[in-house]
């Protein structure tokens, strides 16, 4: 098992990597959780402080979004919930 999660830790820190360089963020809906984990390369590509943003919940992301998205994404967020 160790050996297994140091290949998970290593596949990760190559996301993260990856996204750094590509300059695209990711985030990811934890239902058990009810909230929304986003990447650091997400917080640094809209130039927004991670504790601030947080602050504003799930719906003050829309802020960010083009105008034209943000029927799409509240859809499919709400298709996976």
């Amino acid at each position: 098992t160790t050996a297994l999660n140091q290949k998970l830790f290593e596949s990760q820190e190559k996301l993260i990597e990856a996204q750094k360089i590509a300059k695209i963020g990711n985030w990811e809906l934890n239902l058990s959780e009810k909230e929304i984990n986003y990447s650091q390369e997400f917080y640094e590509i809209l130039g927004v402080d991670k504790a601030t943003f947080n602050k504003e919940g799930f719906r003050g992301a829309f802020k960010y979004a083009h105008p034209d998205d943000i029927e799409f994404v509240d859809n499919i967020i709400k298709d996976a919930i």
